[in-house]
Parts: structure tokens; sequence; C-alpha cells
């Protein structure tokens, strides 16, 4: 990779980096609402397995995305 390749690949990090924590599309806030009514409903209902949905949000936050495969890259270096 060349410095200006590299250069492209943190600014595009950066910036998913510096990007909202909630999805852009309406039917990705849905989905992540749902998720997270499920598992408050499992949480409430002693349904333990059902809070395993919320392990699933982070993949729908463009911010938290950014974050994990910043982290990876650099571990993986």
């Amino acid at each position: 990779m060349t410095d200006k390749e590299t250069q492209n690949a943190q600014t595009q990090i950066a910036g998913a980096l510096l990007s909202d924590w909630l999805p852009s599309g309406i039917m990705r806030r849905m989905i992540m609402f749902i998720l997270l009514l499920i598992g408050l409903y499992g949480f409430l209902s002693e349904g333990g397995y059902l809070m395993f949905s919320w392990l699933l949000l982070p993949l729908f936050s463009p911010r938290c995305v950014g974050e994990i495969a910043y982290a990876i890259g650099k571990f993986s270096k």
C-alpha cells in the first residue's frame, strides 16, 4: 500500500468512527428497536436467552462497527 492509499483508508476509518451511534435508515432503526424490545422482554420475563439479542445491537451502529474494525486493524497490523 502506498502512503496515499494508507491515508485514504485512515480517512475513511476516521469518518466511520466519528459517525452517528444510531443507524441511518428507518428500517435499520426499527430492527434495532425491535431487538431492544426483545431483550427487554427477555429481561422482564426471565427468558434470559432473549437478552442475547442485545449482543446484536452494536452491529447496527456505524460508529461501533467502525471502532471494532479499527481495533481489529490495529491488532492484526
